[in-house]
């Protein structure tokens, strides 16, 4: 199996990802004409604004997600970025539904799903477990130059 062959993983990762943003997208124009909010107004309706509140959440972490996503598959483990990816789409997935279901005023009954420090503490772990330095990484690739 080549490197590029395990680059599949995160791959399918990152349109799954994708795709899940772009639901939610379809779920904010969904929400705008049944709560009658015009497009460029963020308020209104308390079930509007939990539907923009998930999508904006996701943009927010899918901004960090996918560069962590594809430096810990470069440089650590494409397949462990793979299962730590689809815990993340997992967890957006949850977390949208619980949000934009809740009753007004109730909290939420998930927690936040993990963010992409989660790739970092599991890089850190594996410096840990495997007796490399992650931080030797540049000097690793002047190296190979």
């Amino acid at each position: 199996m080549s490197a590029l062959d395990t680059l599949v993983w995160p791959g399918l990762v990152t349109v799954a990802a994708l795709v899940v943003y772009y639901g939610l997208s379809l779920n904010v124009g969904r929400a705008r004409v049944r709560y009658g909010v015009a497009p460029p107004k963020t308020n209104g309706s308390p079930d509007f604004e939990r539907v923009l509140r998930a999508q904006e959440n996701t943009t927010e972490q899918l901004v960090l997600f996918l560069p962590s996503l594809w430096l810990y598959a470069l440089f650590v483990n494409p397949l462990w970025a793979a299962v730590l990816g689809s815990v993340w789409i997992v967890g957006r997935v949850l977390y949208a539904l619980a949000t934009t279901r809740l009753p007004s005023g109730a909290a939420p009954a998930l927690p936040s799903p993990p963010s992409p420090r989660s790739f970092c503490w599991a890089a850190r772990w594996w410096d840990c477990c495997s007796g490399w330095c992650f931080c030797d990484l540049p000097m690793i690739a002047y190296r190979l130059y």
